[in-house]
C-alpha cells in the first residue's frame, strides 16, 4: 500500500490544512496528498486557536477521502497512534490526550487538527499535524510544551519523522483493532484526572470510546456519561 504518493514541500506556508482546502476546492485535486511547511506562520489548533511553530518544528498536513469504511474519526484515532509509535521508537513515552492531543511527561508534544470538507459530491478529510521535534525553547505563554530535543537531548532529521509517521499511518490503515490501541495510549483509562465537563470543575475516569468519537466516562459521583470532546475538557496537572 503505497498511500501518499505525493509530498508537497515548501519552506514558509501560511497554513497547510488551508493549501489543501484551496486546491481540493478550487483545482479538483482527488488524490491524496501531503502538503509540508519548513515553517507556517498560521499554523491552526483546535477550536479556533494558533498553534505554535518555528523552524524547529514538523508541520504538514495530508488529504484523505472520507468514505463509509474511513471516517474523520478513524482518521483522528490513526493519526494520533501513529505518533504515539513513532516516539514510542525513540525512546518516548507519550499518550493521547483525548481527542488529539499528544502529551508526554505532563506535556504538550503534539497536535492534530481534522476537518471535513465536501467538493464536487466527494468528501475529503483534511488532517493537519504539528509536532516539536527540534524546538528549543517555547514562548512564555505556552508553559507546557516539550519537545523531541528536549527528551533525548539530540536533534533528528524531521523528513526522517515524517516518513516514519506517514508509513505508521498506511500500516495502522489495515489494523482491525484501531479503538483498542487507541483506548490503551488514552491519558485518563487507569484512574480519575481532571477535567472541565460542561465548564463545572471535576474528575472523571474514562471507560470508552465508540466508533464515532464518543467517550464513556465515570463521574465523581459514579454516574456513567457519554460526551463528545465538545462538552468536556482534559486538564494536564
Amino acid at each position: 500500500m503505497n498511500l501518499f504518493k505525493k509530498i508537497i514541500y515548501f519552506d514558509l506556508l501560511d497554513s497547510s490544512n488551508d493549501y489543501l482546502v484551496n486546491l481540493h476546492k478550487n483545482f479538483g485535486i482527488s488524490t491524496p496528498l501531503v502538503v509540508v511547511a519548513n515553517e507556517q506562520f498560521k499554523g491552526k489548533g483546535q477550536v479556533g486557536k494558533k498553534w505554535f511553530s518555528d523552524i524547529g518544528s514538523l508541520t504538514f498536513s495530508f488529504s484523505i477521502h472520507v468514505t463509509k469504511v474511513i471516517s474523520e474519526w478513524q482518521l483522528s484515532m490513526i493519526t494520533s497512534l501513529a505518533i504515539v509509535q513513532v516516539l514510542d521508537s525513540i525512546g518516548i513515552k507519550a499518550y493521547i490526550k483525548y481527542p488529539n492531543d499528544i502529551i508526554v511527561n505532563n506535556k504538550k508534544i503534539s497536535g492534530i487538527l481534522t476537518e471535513v470538507i465536501s467538493t464536487n459530491s466527494q468528501k475529503y478529510c483534511i488532517v493537519g499535524i504539528g509536532l516539536n521535534v527540534n524546538n528549543s525553547l517555547f514562548p512564555q505563554n505556552i508553559p507546557h510544551a516539550v519537545s523531541i530535543t528536549n527528551l533525548v537531548n539530540k536533534n533528528f532529521e524531521k523528513n526522517q519523522i515524517l516518513k516514519d509517521i506517514l508509513l505508521s499511518i498506511e500500516l495502522l490503515f489495515s489494523e482491525k483493532i484501531i479503538t483498542s490501541l487507541y483506548m490503551s495510549s488514552l491519558y485518563g483509562t487507569r484512574n480519575q484526572v481532571l477535567c472541565y465537563y460542561k465548564d463545572t470543575r471535576t474528575y472523571v475516569k474514562i471507560l470508552n470510546v465508540t466508533k464515532e468519537g464518543f467517550l464513556t466516562i465515570l463521574m465523581g459521583n459514579h454516574s456513567v456519561v457519554t460526551v463528545s470532546h465538545a462538552d468536556i475538557q482534559f486538564v494536564i496537572e
